[in-house]
């Protein structure tokens, strides 16, 4: 995530203000948007801190929501909408506790994460404050065991990350270094196994790097680079990495997005790009790198998703005027065709979507389920 809006989402969590979530309709640049969001559920974990991002997944056959926080890593079932338990608690940096060179959100934990399954072995990995990953093995949805901590190389956080399961590694980034990076590391059924097998080094990505993504249609991983030189703010990239080489293969300019987020259509090999500028979301071609469709009066987002049952994208976001909203995204036509209103204290930060619902925490609410159309 982003260094400034990591800090906007702890103060509000430490302040957590709740305004509600009824569904919000009105004209957005022309387009007349109808509701097709509605809260269904609010999942209250035991414990519900300081949280980061949030995951979709299917362990042991079963949806699987999981969410980074301080107090441990929420496990939610998708097909029931409640609390499993929690996982690796006191396991992480708190605010506050890592280097001083990384500042007050570069040296917290727990941060990106991702559920999977190597052969038999149920997995979940966190990205933790002090460039170390932790993989956690599980014994069920919401019970699992620290198998393995490996280091990246760094000393502030490992991030988000993404996994190849082909050539069975993951691509991790350090957006909070002196000088940023990414690593791959290898993914076997037993972690101790699991090592960083190689790097690329981002020495001007100044403002940080965001949400990767692998793509099966081509094998590449697809990272965002939130500004790609040292001058120029408003010029980022996507970089195409290959898995098998280790190296950027192609590199596809975005201006006036700032891309933080990223999610993967694989059926029409289009990515939305959450954009950290405060005027669109952008659709983007993966094969070519052009923007194909640029989604005006929302913007801000940082975490964004897809649906394959309703085959939308869903972004939270903010209106020009400010307003906190979650924003569905038709991957068909590129058209804004619902949202609905989030708490003030949800900003505009993590989410995770699959089965036809979309999953927002919400600061002293929890996880707040909405249907998607």
């Amino acid at each position: 995530m982003k260094r400034g809006r990591r800090v906007g989402v702890s103060v509000a969590l430490l302040a957590a203000v709740t305004t509600g979530g009824a569904i919000f309709a009105a004209a957005v640049s022309g387009v007349t948007v109808r509701p097709g969001l509605t809260k269904v559920a609010t999942v209250k974990p035991a414990n519900f801190g300081l949280y980061d991002l949030t995951w979709y997944g299917s362990v042991f056959g079963k949806p699987t929501v999981y969410l980074s926080d301080q107090s441990g890593i929420v496990a939610i079932n998708a097909k029931t909408d409640t609390y499993l338990g929690s996982i690796g608690q006191h396991l992480f940096v708190p605010l506050g506790g890592g280097a001083a060179a990384c500042g007050l959100i570069g040296g917290i934990g727990p941060d990106g994460i991702l559920s999977l399954a190597v052969g038999p072995s149920n997995q979940v990995w966190v990205g933790d404050g002090n460039s170390t990953v932790k993989v956690f093995t599980l014994s069920e949805p919401g019970v699992g065991q620290l198998a393995a901590a490996i280091n990246t190389g760094g000393q502030c956080r490992a991030d988000e990350f993404s996994y190849d399961p082909v050539q069975h590694l993951v691509l991790i980034a350090n957006p909070s270094e002196t000088s940023n990076f990414v690593s791959f590391i290898t993914v076997h059924a037993n972690p101790k196994m699991d090592t960083v097998v190689g790097k690329i080094a981002y020495p001007n990505a100044t403002g940080g790097l965001e949400q990767s993504v692998y793509n099966p249609n081509d094998g590449d991983f697809y990272l965002n680079v939130v500004q790609s030189g040292s001058v120029n703010s408003n010029v980022g990239a996507v970089d195409v990495i290959s898995p098998a080489t280790k190296r950027v293969v192609r590199s596809f300019p975005v201006v006036g997005c700032q891309p933080a987020g990223m999610a993967l259509d694989q059926q029409a090999d289009e990515l939305l790009l959450g954009c950290g500028a405060k005027n669109a979301l952008m659709i983007m071609d993966a094969k070519t790198g052009a923007i194909v469709h640029t989604i005006t009066g929302v913007g801000g987002a940082d975490e964004v998703t897809y649906d394959p049952v309703s085959q939308d994208f869903l972004a939270p976001s903010t209106t020009p005027g400010g307003t906190a909203v979650l924003a569905e995204i038709s991957a068909k036509t590129g058209q804004l065709v619902a949202t609905a209103t989030l708490p003030a204290n949800a900003f505009t930060h993590s989410i995770a979507a699959g089965g036809g619902r979309a999953y927002v925490p919400v600061a002293g609410d929890g996880m707040v389920v909405y249907a998607v159309r």
